[in-house]
């Protein structure tokens, strides 16, 4: 559960001498690993950088990702009141999405107090990834009218600017994995 070496290299830093600031720490994981999680993490100096995010049952996963992999991480800010209706919608995505061949990971998690949600997901190249878009676009445009969109989205190069007109109304922050 924990990642070897987070104990001796960022539990005792909050400035990593040479590489910046650590702003943030998200955690996504079960209701019950969040628990054991937080027992840890409380006791860190980083305890007030930690948002914890509850996964939700019903995630796919297919395949691991490659140099070819899309992976693309949209944050949901959740308007008012909508919280119930969004997490009704979770089951017709991972319905839809669950037999899509360019699909690798795909789960929904929400954020500890209720206000954002997030969906950790990657596919086979840019193909993939324009392919569940059209695929879940009817269920996306209703969730869209209850949630502002923010995305990042991390590729390689040639997937990035295949994706850059399509994503373009979004203005996804883009990342470029190095080979």
């Amino acid at each position: 559960m924990m990642v070897k070496g987070v104990k001796e290299t960022i539990i005792p830093h909050k400035k990593m001498e040479g590489y910046g600031n650590l702003s943030k720490i998200e955690v996504h994981a079960s209701e019950k690993d969040i628990v054991a999680i937080k027992e840890f993490w409380d006791k860190s100096p980083q305890k007030d950088l930690i948002e914890y995010w509850t996964l939700y049952e019903g995630g796919i996963r297919n395949s691991d990702p490659d140099e070819n992999s899309v992976s693309i991480s949209p944050y949901f800010t959740i308007k008012d009141g909508n919280l119930e209706k969004i997490k009704g919608s979770f089951s017709k995505f991972y319905e839809l999405t669950n037999n899509e061949e360019g699909c690798q990971y795909y789960a929904f998690s929400v954020r500890e107090d209720g206000k954002m949600f997030h969906c950790r997901e990657a596919y086979k190249g840019a193909e993939g990834l324009l392919a569940h878009l059209g695929n879940v676009s009817e269920p996306l445009g209703e969730v869209l009218k209850l949630a502002d969109l923010e995305i990042e989205v991390h590729a390689n190069k040639a997937n990035l600017e295949a994706l850059a007109e399509p994503l373009a109304p979004h203005k996804p922050r883009k990342f470029v994995i190095l080979q």
